[in-house]
């Protein structure tokens, strides 16, 4: 429960944030500092003042209260392990976010594409002239490709180039797509370059740098008359979902108990403390392949996971080796050549009659 209304909360903030803000960028609130002070300002935790989490904290407590009263929520919930939780679905949450665009962002630019041009319709209309005249199904399919398909693809193509070049098109079609290259394209910083110079690539390396763009292509979709994107992921459903529970959620929590010192918290003395509610002695926790029980279940109250480590990485700080990934090209020019072109073709687009 707590989850789902940390969804509707995260995108009633972003939402209204983007409406009265058009200089807001939610891209740089998508880390789980945010989503974990949105999860936990839902419950009755006390919170500790953290100086990283200040802005987050600062705009989550801007529409928390608003949030609230329209959700009937007149009281905290309560939730005894809250923080401890809260790390764990804020991660998740990230995740949902990063998913949500690398998966839908490249579609939905191509159907609003469609829907500016109007491709559907004018192809619909193209058939029924020539079948009416006789031609047969291939030069039907044919003709439409050649005269709408065909153009709509190098449209696609073209504005997946951050400065869009639409100098081979015919002021109808850059009058149709300007929407697209005036909110989508102008939604990122003039800095700001593409992987491999396209929106298609880029979406898949840096998804939470295009959620700025997503949010104002779902608007554009929605006014062209197109079914409606989820540029926010949402969790509808009251199915409850797995909860993560650490060796320090049940010893403070569950088992109520006090731990003084970290070294009691090693692998046998996490074991004799599972013991006390679980059967330690199931086939689910033996050894497999050189991984052993890290002292950490998932359950949604009815089925359980159990959660496996090797030694070496349940020893390591965070469970696994921090390996540093290999940069890759930018393609960058610095030049104020450069930056003149991009303001010359925007202002050559917004002067199309």
């Amino acid at each position: 429960m707590v989850t789902m209304h940390a969804y509707a909360l995260s995108c009633y903030i972003f939402l209204t944030e983007l409406a009265s803000n058009k200089a807001f960028d939610p891209g740089i609130y998508l880390n789980d500092t945010f989503f974990r002070e949105a999860w936990t300002s839902l419950t009755d935790m006390k919170k500790r003042v953290a100086v990283k989490a200040q802005a987050a904290r600062d705009l989550v407590n801007k529409y928390v209260g608003t949030y609230k009263e329209a959700a009937g929520l007149d009281k905290p919930i309560e939730f005894p392990c809250a923080g401890q939780v809260a790390m764990y679905e804020a991660i998740k949450m990230v995740a949902a976010y990063k998913t949500n665009i690398s998966l839908w962002f490249g579609d939905s630019l191509r159907c609003a594409i469609n829907l500016l041009l109007d491709v559907k319709q004018a192809t619909a209309n193209l058939s029924a002239a020539m079948s009416v005249a006789g031609h047969s199904k291939q030069e039907i399919q044919q003709a439409c490709y050649e005269r709408y398909r065909k153009p709509a693809g190098l449209v696609k193509v073209a504005l997946g180039s951050r400065i869009p070049d639409l100098s081979s098109f015919s002021p109808e079609v850059c009058l149709a797509v300007q929407p697209l290259v005036r909110g989508v394209h102008m939604s990122y910083a003039l800095e700001y370059e593409f992987d491999l110079e396209s929106i298609y690539y880029d979406i898949r390396t840096e998804p939470i740098k295009h959620f700025r763009a997503f949010c104002c292509l779902s608007r554009i979709i929605a006014e062209a008359g197109g079914k409606s994107v989820q540029c926010q992921p949402m969790r509808t459903s009251w199915v409850p979902s797995n909860i993560h529970i650490d060796k320090w959620i049940l010893v403070q929590h569950l088992l109520d108990a006090q731990v003084s010192n970290k070294g009691d918290m090693g692998h046998e003395a996490t074991k004799e403390r599972w013991q006390q509610l679980l059967d330690m002695d199931n086939k689910i926790f033996k050894n497999q392949g050189g991984r052993r029980f890290c002292g950490a279940i998932e359950t949604d109250g009815v089925s359980l996971s159990v959660i496996k480590k090797t030694k070496a990485a349940e020893e390591s700080k965070r469970g696994r080796q921090k390996v540093k990934a290999p940069e890759r090209p930018k393609h960058k020019c610095k030049c104020k050549r450069s930056k003149q072109r991009h303001n010359k073709d925007f202002q050559h687009i917004d002067q199309i009659p």
